[in-house]
């Protein structure tokens, strides 16, 4: 038997006890670096083993946080002290690309379960849990931005209606405003500008849509992002009014190809737009009545021969006078 094998072996015997010990799990594989004890291993046949270590803690169920992590990462810090940075990175990409290791597929797989097994009663917490570890960098701290932001868009395609009642709030609540105004612009500049669309100008902050006869459309939570067609706002959004008593305003996404759309039917009345697109949509062609207010800048405009009238509040000066700007011309 190759010293590989018996290195997979002597691991895979470690997992199996009722309490794997991490310790002697790093052991195994910080012996792998010793040149002198395994002279004729491969830098692809380690990294190999590390992936099956890998492999052996989903089979047996275990916790990535409790056992897997702390040794991969005491082996990475490992591995720069005595070959460099560029050797830890090639180990890195190699086991993302090869065994998916903290990979974008292996998280969706997760939530996909999760959607699959899970009562519905119970399931934003499950899903929620997932998406805090990412968000804590715990477990997942090589996981990229757009990785992130990818995730949750393919959440949105497994279930939209539970993204937008349940998910879409709480995980707004525990990120901060300049991650959730990054996670909005990477989904609308890539999958939901038109093709003659850019985006101007983009800030956190609030928006306020009043309509005398149909009620009041409020984003909280929110991005804002002032195109040279519209303005797209996404956030935690609260429609009132005659027709929507206290309900969640419609909300629309779709992704490349038209695919995965959800409308919810309530509040269709409210929102002064109904193209397709991430996120909530204010028109600033053909406004009237532009001036600054207090805390931002409010305007009207038109729709079935009603006024709308639509406040944007900001938490700095210097972002009412940017946008008031634009709007002038």
């Amino acid at each position: 038997m190759s010293n590989v094998n018996l290195i997979i072996d002597k691991i895979r015997e470690e997992h199996k006890k009722g309490l794997p010990s991490k310790r002697k799990i790093l052991s195994y594989l910080l012996d792998l670096l010793n040149k002198d004890k395994y002279p004729s291993l491969s830098d692809v046949e380690f990294y190999d083993i590390v992936g099956e270590t890998y492999n052996l803690n989903l089979d047996y169920k275990l916790n990535l946080k409790m056992l897997f992590y702390p040794i991969y990462n005491a082996l990475k810090k490992k591995i720069k002290k005595l070959h460099g940075d560029e050797k830890r990175l090639e180990m890195e990409q190699y086991l993302i690309k090869n065994f998916g290791l903290f990979g974008t597929e292996h998280i969706l797989n997760k939530i996909k379960e999760k959607f699959e097994e899970v009562p519905s009663n119970d399931l934003n917490l499950e899903i929620l849990a997932i998406f805090y570890d990412i968000l804590s960098k715990e477990e997942y701290q090589d996981l990229s931005d757009s990785d992130f932001n990818f995730i949750v868009r393919e959440t949105f395609k497994f279930n939209p209606e539970f993204f937008i009642n349940s998910l879409n709030w709480d995980l707004r609540k525990r990120m901060k405003k300049e991650n959730r105004l990054i996670m909005d612009k990477y989904i609308i500049e890539k999958f939901n500008l038109k093709h003659d669309e850019h985006i101007i100008y983009e800030c956190n902050g609030k928006i306020k849509l009043e309509d005398s006869k149909k009620g009041s459309l409020s984003l909280t939570s929110g991005s804002i992002f002032l195109t040279n067609h519209r303005i797209i706002a996404q956030g935690i959004c609260d429609a009132k009014g005659p027709l929507t008593p206290g309900v969640i305003a419609k909300h629309i996404l779709s992704v490349a190809g038209g695919s995965g759309i959800y409308i919810r039917p309530e509040a269709t009345e409210i929102l002064l737009e109904s193209s397709l697109t991430y996120g909530y949509q204010f028109p600033i062609r053909n406004h009237s009545n532009l001036k600054k207010t207090r805390n931002g800048v409010c305007y009207r405009c038109v729709q079935d021969n009603q006024f709308k009238l639509i406040q944007i509040d900001l938490p700095r000066k210097e972002q009412v006078d940017i946008i008031f700007k634009i709007l002038s011309k």
